[in-house]
């Protein structure tokens, strides 16, 4: 996020509602946003989110990657969402719980076939962590800091969002912000292996 909501491709430029990227205020009250990467988005845990075009879902195979770091775990908190954005339907979505630990979940439709789960690990307020999940096949997979935390398979293939619109720092367009910082959001077309996952870990600004 270098101080706007655009994709380096400029093929999915998202569009950002009551984000900070670099100071808010007058000269004598700045908010600097130091990310893991440059800049930093920072979301006011209220209403702030950044939504992504139609165009980033798919109906195979995907990874995706986020560099988090939380102001606190008072309130759980959403770090992505892509899905319907009127209903609990077709989404797939990452989160903080308030007891720290990730969670992915996913719905394959209107009605409650869905899975879900959590870290193994619990991450703190104030740090920074890279969380990835995979999508392969009916293989689900959590990473933390290019650490598997948790696995499992689900009944169904695929969930299939390529029609549906998405959401960094919320649910949807509607509850359990983000308060604190997102950087370097990255989304893959393919299921990305355990050494692809560790080198984004290890990677450095240039």
């Amino acid at each position: 996020f270098e101080g706007n909501a655009n994709d380096l491709s400029t093929n999915y430029n998202g569009t950002a509602s009551n984000v900070i990227y670099d100071y808010s205020g007058t000269a004598s009250n700045i908010t600097y946003a130091t990310g893991k990467f440059g800049k930093a988005a920072v979301f006011n845990g209220s209403n702030s989110n950044i939504t992504l075009p139609t165009g980033l879902g798919s109906n195979g195979d995907r990874s995706r990657s986020f560099w988090i770091n939380v102001d606190n775990l008072t309130n759980a908190v959403t770090i992505f969402y892509l899905g319907d954005s009127s209903s609990n339907a077709y989404y797939e979505t990452c989160s903080v719980q308030t007891n720290g630990k990730i969670r992915y979940q996913e719905r394959h439709d209107t009605s409650t076939n869905s899975v879900s789960i959590d870290s193994s690990s619990s991450i703190v307020a104030g740090t920074w962590y890279n969380i990835v999940y995979v999508f392969s096949d009916s293989v689900r997979t959590l990473y933390i800091n290019g650490i598997q935390e948790a696995q499992t398979t689900s009944s169904y293939a695929t969930v299939n969002n390529t029609s549906y619109p998405g959401f960094i720092g919320s649910f949807r367009n509607a509850v359990t912000n983000t308060d604190g910082l997102i950087d370097q959001v990255r989304m893959f077309n393919k299921a990305l292996s355990p050494g692809e996952i560790n080198s984004l870990y290890n990677e450095t600004a240039t």
